[in-house]
């Protein structure tokens, strides 16, 4: 169970990391 936590967090982190810097990779 602590593994899916983790999960559950550091994905959205992740896409909220990437997801802004998109435009600087282009």
């Amino acid at each position: 169970m602590a593994s899916k936590m983790v999960l559950g967090i550091a994905l959205p982190n992740t896409k909220n990391i990437i997801v802004p810097s998109l435009p600087y990779l282009q």
